[in-house]
């Protein structure tokens, strides 16, 4: 997994997890009540950009080479 990864992707990793605790640890505020749809759709997009990167875009090794 550390070969699929750059040093962007692991400050992106984050950044996502800054923004899911900015929705959950500051719920209250009036700033992120107001703009909470925008931070959620923020969240959805680079969770399922990282879900991609882990799952879809990893490069498969082989257990027995040919």
């Amino acid at each position: 997994m550390h070969n699929n990864f750059t040093r962007w992707d692991y400050g992106l990793l984050k950044t996502y997890g800054g923004i899911f605790g900015l929705l959950i640890g500051a719920y209250f505020p009036e700033f992120v009540k107001d703009n909470q749809v925008i931070f959620i759709t923020i969240f959805l997009i680079l969770l399922v950009r990282y879900c991609y990167l882990l799952f879809f875009k990893t490069k498969k090794v082989k257990v027995f080479p040919s």
